[in-house]
């Protein structure tokens, strides 16, 4: 150590590991997790693959928190209740169910559905999100 007005420690390895636990840290807590639904799922899958997805949007919505993406296979998903969107959550349909990218997503050909399943007026809310929030390649009908 440095005796004086600035006066430091000599042992950069410490500090060294020091900040990689904290980046280590910084990048596990803002880590982004894609999440999949298909209208055909069998009940109990966890929604991490397109092998055990949730069946319904509002589950996946219940366990996405901000930057994650929702991944929605081709079909109908019929809605009892109004969606509340999460500020962050990206929700993105048009998929086969296969997709290991987004960008092989075809929204025009894999149509996805989200439809009112009578009585519901509004079927998404976007209150209290900003433009971190996305519905994308979704058809909304019956509300």
């Amino acid at each position: 150590m440095v005796a004086g007005p600035f006066a430091f420690n000599l042992c950069p390895m410490k500090h060294l590991a020091t900040l990689a636990v904290l980046l280590f840290a910084v990048g596990a807590a803002t880590a982004a997790d894609t999440i999949y639904v298909h209208p055909n799922a069998e009940l109990g899958g966890d929604g991490r693959s397109w092998n055990a997805p949730y069946r319904t949007l509002t589950i996946a919505l219940a366990d996405a928190q901000a930057g994650d993406e929702i991944w929605m296979a081709k079909g109908t998903y019929r809605m009892g209740a109004t969606l509340n969107m999460k500020n962050g959550v990206r929700i993105y349909g048009g998929f086969n169910g296969d997709e290991q990218l987004r960008e092989r997503r075809d929204w025009y050909r894999n149509r996805t559905i989200i439809e009112s399943a009578g009585g519901v007026e509004t079927l998404v809310s976007m209150k209290d999100v900003d433009s971190t929030s996305r519905l994308d390649g979704l058809v909304l009908q019956g509300a």
